[in-house]
């Protein structure tokens, strides 16, 4: 019979092999259901944006696997699909979607066929400088999405400037981008308007990347930490002891 000293540490060390195992299959657990959703995010890059036919009025982009579909609407467009301003643009150094080539001002919808809890949007050729000497800003603004985001705003080259509603360039090709963070369960809808007060040919959109709602990683190791409670709770319980299994000299 094993003395109580082996006994103690026997369980010690199958406790420690417990703990460890389930702390890697905690780990498992919450890398498993964060990686799809990381992969799976959808990316429209600045070669697939270019090949929009011109113009439209009215663009459908399908998502990743499990995202959600985008439908991009020109609201100011006058008449039926294809009588719209937005373009592809393969000029180099500008490639990407084209909106306002006309010199008009324009508004905008981005529709989602699910919600989604993360949208980027990168910019380029913001101009801040009109045609013939005039002087003429393009702004971006009004950015509303039917459930609330929180926006933050990028701009690496430091050539356009944010004020918390209005995205405005500082020199000829103002480049940023605006990132969106859903306050709830996720937006379906986003909206925004684009001005020029002298023809500006228009901005690029170059990247558009979003996400649909996933499970947050606090939510994935909660659910893990209580399972490990459990078990070590059952693994601390002392065994009923029975006739067959009584030790000698114990009498009941």
């Amino acid at each position: 019979m094993p003395s109580p000293r082996a006994h103690s540490t026997h369980v010690a060390r199958s406790l420690a092999v417990t703990l460890a195992v389930t702390l890697a299959i905690t780990l498992a657990v919450a890398l498993a259901t964060l990686l799809p959703a990381i992969a799976q995010a959808t990316l429209l890059t600045d070669l697939q944006l270019s090949q929009v036919p011109a113009d439209s009025a009215q663009l459908s982009f399908a998502g990743s696997a499990g995202e959600a579909d985008l439908t991009l609407t020109e609201l100011s467009a006058q008449g039926a699909q294809g009588a719209g301003s937005m373009a592809g643009s393969d000029q180099f150094g500008y490639l990407g979607l084209w909106l306002g080539s006309t010199g008009a001002d324009g508004a905008y919808s981005m529709a989602f066929s699910q919600p989604v809890t993360v949208l980027v949007l990168s910019f380029i050729a913001l101009t801040a400088l009109g045609p013939n000497g005039q002087d003429g800003v393009e702004t971006l603004g009004g950015f509303a999405t039917n459930t609330g985001s929180q926006i933050s705003f990028d701009s690496p080259l430091g050539n356009a400037a944010w004020d918390g509603q209005w995205l405005t360039p500082l020199d000829e090709d103002g480049r940023a981008s605006l990132h969106f963070l859903a306050q709830g369960p996720g937006f379906t809808l986003l909206r925004f308007v684009h001005r020029q007060p002298v023809p500006l040919n228009g901005f690029v959109i170059n990247r558009i990347q979003y996400a649909s709602a996933t499970p947050e990683p606090s939510t994935v190791l909660l659910a893990a930490a209580g399972g490990l409670f459990l078990l070590l709770a059952r693994r601390r319980r002392p065994p009923a002891i029975t006739g067959s299994s009584r030790p000698a000299g114990v009498h009941l």
